[in-house]
């Protein structure tokens, strides 16, 4: 299952006494308390988001998952944020990849709110660059699975229609979203930094970043986690992100045509991209193999090594 996000969110202090909601729908709900501030439903929201937590599978799960999703949709209409756009959208990719039988539409909820958390952040007079990177990857996560459950023929049990249907088109996507995050990552690492070690592959890797950025430093690297700090970019994060870059690859390189020769264009330039991106791979660690040679490369090769990149 993909993993997503790499910070977390404080977690809200419960409330004394338990309040009954009608999470019917958004409207039942709002209209059930009267509760007029963001913040109860964000808190609201967490509360419920532990109580699937806690019980992890089945029906119980599910309706505390959805009950979350309209607390956060609520603190959205009310007063919208980073943190509810944000939350809401990596909670129906939770019910995607683990709790609904078709997947397709929460993908669908998934991905619009990933755009919408990172255009409410671009439009702030002082944009979180740590949230916009964040949402970025969740977004590259969640294109790559809409293009994997495609490809497994979940798209026919909903109406989806032309390029929508096309998990290559999702997998496209999904691809120039992960080339963004590590452009991203890249470029604030290497200001944090104030060299261009990272880029160059030289520098030390494993020194402490800079902190007069006034950035905090994230609570965990990875993990299907809320949004509460801006994170200092590590190698450790370019590396999640090369990886899962890698990965989309070599699933987008299975859903093209067969070649009909091994120049064939876009296999070519598709496993030249994959190359290159192997190669920034090896330079973040010294634990990493290194990528097959460029020439004479096959799908085989390409296979076996991201075998070899797994079990690291």
């Amino acid at each position: 299952m993909p993993a997503v996000s790499r910070t977390k969110i404080k977690k809200a202090t419960p409330k004394s006494k338990t309040i009954q909601i009608d999470f019917s729908s958004t409207e039942s709900a709002f209209n059930s308390v009267q509760w007029k501030d963001a913040d109860d439903w964000l808190q609201e929201a967490e509360r419920q988001e532990s109580n699937g937590e806690r019980y992890q599978h089945g029906p119980k799960a599910l309706r505390h998952y959805q009950n979350a999703i309209i607390s956060y949709s609520i603190a959205s209409k009310i007063s919208p944020s980073f943190e509810s756009l944000f939350n809401a959208a990596r909670v129906h990719f939770i019910l995607a990849t683990d709790h609904v039988p078709n997947p397709i539409a929460a993908l669908g909820s998934s991905i619009a709110g990933y755009r919408a958390a990172i255009a409410w952040e671009q439009q702030q007079p002082a944009p979180s660059i740590g949230n916009v990177i964040d949402a970025y990857f969740n977004l590259g996560e969640a294109m790559a699975e809409m293009a994997n459950v495609i490809e497994e023929g979940a798209a026919e049990e909903v109406s989806l229609g032309g390029e929508e249907k096309d998990p290559v088109k999702w997998a496209m996507e999904a691809k120039v979203t992960f080339e963004k995050v590590e452009e991203l990552q890249r470029s604030e690492m290497e200001r944090v930094f104030s060299s261009s070690s990272v880029s160059t592959g030289g520098g030390d890797l494993n020194a402490e970043p800079s902190t007069e950025s006034g950035e905090m430093e994230m609570e965990s690297p990875v993990g299907e986690y809320m949004i509460s700090s801006i994170a200092t970019i590590t190698p450790s994060q370019i590396i999640d992100t090369l990886y899962s870059l890698v990965t989309n690859d070599l699933s987008l390189l299975s859903l093209l045509p067969a070649p009909p020769s091994a120049e064939s264009v876009p296999h070519s330039s598709l496993i030249s991209s994959l190359l290159a991106a192997l190669s920034r791979l090896e330079a973040l660690g010294p634990l990493i193999p290194a990528p097959p040679p460029k020439s004479q490369v096959t799908e085989q090769q390409l296979t076996i090594y991201h075998l070899q990149l797994s079990v690291i």
